[in-house]
């Protein structure tokens, strides 16, 4: 199923390629180490479980939900990945950028993931 939503990423993005801004301008200094960045895309179901998971546990969460194919959350999706060293054709969602650490993908086993990184949010 990862490797679907991945597929699925890979079209939508390549869809879009030329309305993308040049890669230059995905710098990863647009991302703070100070926010959480939540990205997604519609119909897939790992991003859908991720969502679920974050607000079942963290109903107080204020966590905004960046889609994709949107061109300005893209920019920062892209941005995201190059602050990690992400080639963007090698990034997939849903993906969670928060401070020094990342999550791209999600199962179950992210769970634990994500609740050791928000730690550091929760009181902001």
């Amino acid at each position: 199923m990862r490797k679907i939503c991945l597929l699925a990423l890979v079209c939508a993005l390549s869809a879009c390629s030329s309305q993308a801004a040049d890669e230059a301008t995905y710098k990863s200094e647009l991302i703070s180490d100070e926010q959480v960045y939540f990205f997604t895309l519609e119909g897939c179901p790992h991003c859908e479980a991720a969502k679920a998971y974050i607000s079942q546990k963290y109903p107080n969460l204020n966590l905004p939900v960046r889609e994709i194919s949107d061109s300005t959350n893209r920019k920062y999706f892209y941005a995201c990945g190059a602050k990690f060293g992400m080639s963007k054709w090698r990034m997939g969602a849903p993906l969670l950028c928060m401070g020094q650490n990342y999550i791209l993908g999600w199962d179950p086993s992210e769970e634990a993931r994500f609740d050791e990184y928000i730690k550091p949010f929760l009181n902001k």
